[in-house]
Order: C-alpha cells, then structure tokens, then sequence
C-alpha cells in the first residue's frame, strides 16, 4: 500500500497542470543557456549533493538565473522520484550579489516564472 500510495503521488505531480499565464514558463521545462526570472523567494543551495537543507540561501523574488546545467536527482534512493535541479548563476536583485549553486524545481512549483529576453531594435 506504502508503494502505492507513493506512486500515486508521483504520477499525479508529473499529470497535474501548472497554472500560468501566457508569457509564463513551467517549473519542468527551464532550458540551459536561458535567463529567467523568478516571482517567489526561492532556495539555492551551494552543492548539488548536499545534504543539509540549511546550506542554502534565499533569493529575493524578482531576481533572475541564468541556467547552467539540468540534473535529475533521485529522492530517498526511490528510482520512480526523480526531482530536476539547475545548477545556475542568480543574480539576488534585493543583495545585489551574485550566487552561484542549485535550484530545486519542486521550489520553483507554482511560481509565476518568466524567461528574460532582451528585445533587440
């Protein structure tokens, strides 16, 4: 039943659709190479095997990262929970800092994310 349930619940986090406007990218699909920003605070973590969630530091909501890198992570050594991390560089628009580390997607769920463009004359 434990099994079950849990792969029940992984089966619906991957079917459920994201609510997001228009120009708004979903949680699962940030591409290497590409700036977005971000509207929630979000945690990022300096390693991507660490395993002390209180080595992160939060990013303001507004700020941006560019995306580096995309690994999947297995989580609690179950094969069927994968979470997606971003190695990225974040740029905290409140700290005025640059941050280089990992973004979990689950902190990026729900959230109005938008990929930076600079429009070009």
């Amino acid at each position: 039943m434990k099994y079950l349930s849990r792969m029940l619940l992984f089966v619906t986090l991957f079917a459920i659709s994201i609510p997001t406007i228009s120009n708004a990218i979903e949680y699962g699909s940030l591409q290497v190479g590409h700036t977005y920003i971000i509207s929630k605070q979000t945690p990022i973590t300096p390693s991507f095997n660490t395993s002390d969630t209180t080595k992160y530091t939060m990013l303001s909501s507004g700020s941006g990262f560019e995306v580096l890198e995309i690994r999947p992570k297995i989580v609690n050594n179950e094969w069927y929970i994968v979470n997606i991390w971003y190695r990225v560089n974040a740029y905290d628009i409140v700290k005025a800092q640059i941050i280089s580390g990992w973004i979990d997607s689950v902190a990026l769920f729900g959230q109005d994310i938008k990929e930076y463009k600079i429009e070009k004359d």
